[in-house]
């Protein structure tokens, strides 16, 4: 129902908050604009240690954009079967 998605959305931005995905995504930000200066590659320890970070930090944001965007769907999927454009199956 309506409510349910609705509860859904409103679950997921608790998660967001406790998990910190905003600033998770601020973090990611910054970390690729280093590794765009020019000597970036300059100390291939500490660049490693800035990708892996990125990649860490992608792997909380890109699940959290999963989730948001199958929630997005279910409504989607929703509104169709509320308007007879669609069925359960």
């Amino acid at each position: 129902t309506k409510e349910q998605i609705q509860d859904l959305r409103d679950r997921l931005v608790s998660q967001g908050g406790i998990f910190d995905i905003d600033a998770k995504r601020d973090e990611i930000n910054r970390d690729t604009q280093i590794t765009l200066q020019a000597d970036f590659w300059d100390q291939p320890k500490e660049a490693e240690k800035v990708l892996h970070s990125i990649k860490n930090l992608k792997i909380w944001t890109d699940q959290f954009d999963a989730v948001q965007a199958s929630i997005e769907d279910t409504e989607v999927l929703y509104e169709f079967f509320q308007a007879g454009d669609g069925s359960e199956k």
